[in-house]
């Protein structure tokens, strides 16, 4: 059993134990978990323990189990795993405030091609405002979200889901107006419109703006206060998945290709906690289906250290500012774990703890005779769910008073026969201190956050581009300390995962992107993160500034969509080595891939192309140009530029199979716009190559005729 299924089964036996001879309420606790199953005897076993069957993938369920069967089921020979975590957390600074015209780099002409239409961009998240005008079609005559489940709603009479309730037209959608949360955050509102809003009236269109939209309002840690103490272990990874699945389901009964954003996560744990949610995911994905989450914001405070072979001891101190601490340790020998207590610069006493690779859990406690502190450690102890070779040992320190500067502690590991690591997260950190220059092993790496660590997942970390903006009160705010340059942002977080995959695959625009607020947001609470804010039906929207990697991963999920358009059966694999080819390398000091940029920064326009395969005609270019427009017309294309040319140009068409149909010589009229006739072509994708003198001018352009 996982370490949080252990806990509640644990809970429920003292809780049962306490309640003997009282009266009990008639409808127990349940847990919604992951249960993996062999044999053919899955169904009576779920049936005997009172088990509600959600899900099926292969020998996995996802079930909704009694907390009083938890145990039972543990014992049963043809139950292999038994799993669930709590759920995740976004991944968005929100005190953050940064500005991006529009959520995507380059291809500034591509969306007249490749628009998404045809294509399911599904998001998981919370806080949607449903009667947002940037999820209707640019002309305003298409609501775009097709189907919503709101995984919080208490209109659950009569509903067929097993939280919450979906709505699935446009007028149950639009009555219902929010997600239950909506009052409470936006984060959903924003990351929606950055990967698939039509921008409105405004120029933050979001990416794929012509697709249909199914939406999934899921719980985080911030929601708990909307759960009745009764339901709370029915929202775990485990509901999320659920919330996966109905996004996926939803785009197969209507044949089209689909992809998932998600900008929420939690700490990785290569313990059982995570292992089937991360063999549900890989399963879930395939030709068309692909799913795409946040890296994390964790890359701040050093999270991690090593003691390699060799080695006798390695060790970092726990940060100060906090009474408890819990990290993870994956060892694949034995070893010795010391707590050193320090007063001041000298170490005074030392709690020494011998490791062991049978599942146990140890507690013990020390009362300092220097400065009369106590403290208590327990460890649960369980074999690796990833490798055969390694325990875990999932740790939890706790003082009682407050560790500070004047009483540090630090963690070391001994044993020069054995490999040990050491797992923080960015909330719970090292910190490598003056003290005692010997434990300063800490670093900055292993903080990518699930989903983002799993395999077949497509992971996406931040760059930052820009470092400023003004409000809609004419504030200017300047928020370079994330960084700038296109480099990757400070806080997006790197690999590789406990598990050793390199991490992030990806990188895209995550500082000062502008998208949609929630108008129900807005209503309740200031903010100086608007960047605009407008009347639409008598209620207050606005564009809002944010960053982080819940705004990298919706620009890239939203370019997939366009890829999708064109090509319906990608796979995650052959999205990667688009990646490969085609991604652009912020620090070129570094080779690629690696585990803070992965195959680099997402170029939209250029990954086209190779899926089109174009990229190998000669003579074009790999980029838009940025100072002509091109826009389809009956019969041709018109050509928009900034300024009028001065020299006479050349136009080349070229077919979606690398065909060149026409070599236009084009005289200069003194004019900025010229009409480019293709009364020849038939209907399909095209190719125009313009070159010019000017390098602004100069490049290639898709377009549908």
């Amino acid at each position: 059993m996982s370490s949080l299924i252990s806990n509640l089964a644990n809970e429920y036996s003292t809780t049962a134990s306490q309640a003997k001879g009282s009266a009990v309420s008639a409808k127990p606790k349940t847990v919604c978990a992951f249960i993996q199953i062999t044999g053919d005897e899955a169904s009576q076993i779920l049936e005997a323990n009172e088990c509600s069957k959600l899900a099926q993938f292969g020998d996995i369920y996802i079930a909704e189990i009694p907390l009083g069967r938890l145990q039972n089921l543990s014992n049963e020979n043809h139950v292999k795993r038994i799993e669930a975590s709590r759920p995740c957390r976004a991944t968005m600074d929100t005190t953050a405030i940064i500005v991006n015209t529009l959520p995507v780099y380059a291809g500034k002409n591509l969306p007249q091609a490749y628009t998404g239409k045809g294509v399911v961009v599904g998001i998981q998240d919370i806080a949607f405002d449903l009667t947002q005008p940037n999820f209707y079609s640019a002309d305003m005559t298409d609501y775009r979200i097709r189907s919503f489940w709101d995984q919080l709603s208490t209109d659950t009479i009569g509903s067929t889901s097993y939280v919450g309730r979906d709505y699935t037209n446009e007028t149950d959608i639009l009555q219902y107006a929010h997600s239950r949360d909506g009052f409470n955050h936006f984060h959903g509102t924003l990351t929606s419109g950055v990967a698939a809003g039509s921008g409105y009236t405004s120029k933050y269109r979001g990416m794929a703006f012509d697709s249909d939209i199914c939406l999934v309002s899921n719980v985080v840690t911030d929601d708990t206060i909307f759960i009745a103490e009764k339901d709370k272990y029915k929202y775990t990874n485990a509901t999320d998945a659920l919330g996966f699945k109905y996004i996926f389901d939803y785009a197969k009964r209507h044949n089209q290709p689909c992809v998932i954003s998600f900008s929420e996560g939690f700490t990785d744990d290569l313990s059982a906690d995570s292992y089937l949610f991360a063999t549900v995911l890989d399963s879930l994905v395939g030709p068309g289906r692909i799913f795409v989450t946040s890296a994390g914001n964790e890359s701040r405070s050093p999270t991690y250290f090593h003691k390699p072979k060799g080695v006798y001891s390695a060790g970092s101190f726990l940060n100060n500012g906090s009474t408890s601490h819990d990290f993870m340790i994956k060892a694949d020998g034995l070893y010795t774990l010391n707590f050193l207590i320090y007063n001041k610069s000298i170490s005074t006493d030392t709690m020494m703890i011998p490791s062991t690779k049978i599942d146990s859990i140890y507690k013990d406690t020390l009362v300092s005779l220097k400065n009369g502190n106590i403290y208590t450690v327990k460890i649960n102890r369980y074999p690796s769910a990833y490798s055969v070779s390694d325990t875990m040992y999932q740790v939890n320190f706790k003082s009682s008073t407050t560790l500070n500067s004047s009483a540090p502690v630090a963690v070391v590991a001994e044993g020069d026969t054995t490999d040990v690591e050491v797992f923080g997260d960015a909330s719970d950190s090292f910190g490598n201190f003056s003290n005692d220059t010997r434990w300063n092993a800490a670093e900055d790496s292993h903080n990518i956050l699930m989903p983002g660590a799993v395999d077949r997942v497509i992971t996406v970390g931040a760059t930052a581009h820009r470092f400023a903006f003004t409000n809609y009160k004419g504030t200017y705010i300047d928020l370079s300390y994330w960084g700038s340059g296109g480099k990757r942002a400070i806080y997006s977080s790197v690999g590789p995962t406990y598990a050793g995959l390199m991490k992030p695959d990806v990188m895209a625009p995550g500082n000062q992107v502008v998208s949609s607020n929630s108008s129900y947001y807005i209503a309740n609470h200031s903010s100086d993160w608007d960047v605009a804010r407008f009347q639409y039906n008598n209620r207050t929207y606005s564009w809002r500034s944010d960053q982080g990697t819940s705004l990298s991963t919706p620009v890239v999920a939203g370019a997939i969509a366009l890829w999708l358009q064109a090509k319906p059966d990608l796979t995650p694999e052959e999205i990667k080595q688009v990646f490969s080819r085609t991604c652009t390398h912020p620090d070129e000091s570094l080779s690629y891939p690696n585990n803070y940029y992965g195959y680099g920064q997402i170029d939209v326009y250029k990954g086209l192309l190779d899926i089109l395969g174009l990229d190998g005609i000669r003579g074009i270019s790999d980029y838009c140009p940025q100072s002509v427009e091109v826009l389809p017309r009956q019969n041709g294309v018109k050509l928009i530029f900034d300024t009028a040319p001065v020299d006479p140009f050349v136009v080349r068409i070229f077919t979606s199979s690398g065909l060149m149909t026409d070599h236009i010589r084009v005289p200069v009229t003194g004019e900025k716009a010229y009409d480019i006739d293709m009364s020849s072509s038939h209907s399909g994708v095209y190719l125009i190559q313009i070159d010019t003198k000017n390098i602004k001018t100069t490049g290639s352009v898709l377009i549908r005729q």
